[in-house]
């Protein structure tokens, strides 16, 4: 694409919008399926997951990754900060007697933050249950009462226990550094989105990612139908000649609105079994030109 456009701006994955399918496709690709997998599968989770507010997730991107972020950049003022506004070992009610005694009384709260950074210590990547037993036992931070159950549990599953403590269970089992990648994604900080995610919006370069295979709702969109690589189904037929909306009506409209995204240049990425049926298809409906498509095995 940077060749074709003469951008080299595409060579920089900041730089281009990708939208894929649904979400579990972003997180695959962001790398931090370990945190969404076990979470999104909860249906009284997933709104609060997706925009970011889910309590048990805010603990690890409000308070536990701003706190590493700051101790690793060397930022002591907004580390302070942090512990101020969120630890109990601050409060005002546990720092209350004379002055002179302050610097002793600070010594639990310097001993917690040296436990939870050592975790870190040569590139150390922990899991979210090794980081919430620290936070857990040191009182550095409250931990959320879903989650109690969970300090210092390990990893197995509880046959007793319930869907949300199950997925809770697995999600602690994730790598600590596919929280910044997760939060990154639900604050829109990220190089990806999802085709309905991005309705009304524009970029200047976006990669459309059409991948009907991986998609976890079978039929939410026909890629391979509209672009000619699959046959219509009988359901296709029978819902075209009663009038009905079809896959291929809710895909085409589906692309046109992922096309329509972009504002100087736009990459058009097919997953398919029969890609040289695709590019017949695109070359005869004049959607493309024989040079600008591309076939990768």
């Amino acid at each position: 694409m940077a060749t074709a456009t003469c951008d080299d701006k595409w060579l920089v994955p900041e730089n281009v919008k990708a939208l894929t399918l649904e979400h579990h496709m972003a997180a695959y690709r962001l790398g931090f399926s370990g945190v969404f997998e076990p979470i999104d599968k909860v249906s009284s989770f997933k709104t609060s997951f997706r925009d970011g507010t889910l309590a048990p997730l805010r603990l690890f991107t409000e308070r536990i990754l701003p706190l590493i972020e700051a101790d690793q950049e060397g930022d002591q003022f907004t580390l302070m900060a942090l512990l101020r506004a969120y630890s109990p070992l601050v409060a005002k009610k546990n720092l209350e007697n004379e002055v002179a005694d302050m610097d002793s009384r600070l010594d639990p709260v310097r001993t917690a933050v040296k436990e939870l950074i050592a975790l870190f210590e040569g590139a150390a990547d922990p899991t979210c249950g090794e980081v919430l037993d620290s936070v857990a036992q040191s009182g550095l931070f409250e931990v959320p009462d879903v989650l109690q159950p969970l300090v210092g549990a390990g990893l197995e599953d509880d046959d007793k226990a319930d869907e949300q403590q199950s997925a809770l269970r697995s999600f602690l089992g994730a790598k600590f550094s596919e929280i910044a990648k997760y939060k990154e994604y639900v604050e829109d900080r990220s190089a990806f989105g999802t085709h309905q995610g991005v309705k009304g919006l524009e970029f200047p370069r976006v990669m459309v990612m059409a991948d009907d295979e991986s998609a976890r709702f079978k039929g939410a969109a026909a890629y391979e139908k509209l672009l000619g690589a699959k046959p219509k189904s009988k359901t296709d037929l029978k819902n075209e000649a009663e009038g009905k909306e079809t896959a291929i009506e809710r895909t085409r409209r589906l692309l046109y609105v992922t096309c329509t995204r972009a504002e100087e240049s736009l990459a058009l990425v097919v997953y398919s079994g029969d890609p040289t049926a695709i590019k017949k298809f695109l070359i005869c409906k004049g959607w493309f030109t024989s040079d600008e498509i591309s076939l990768f095995n």
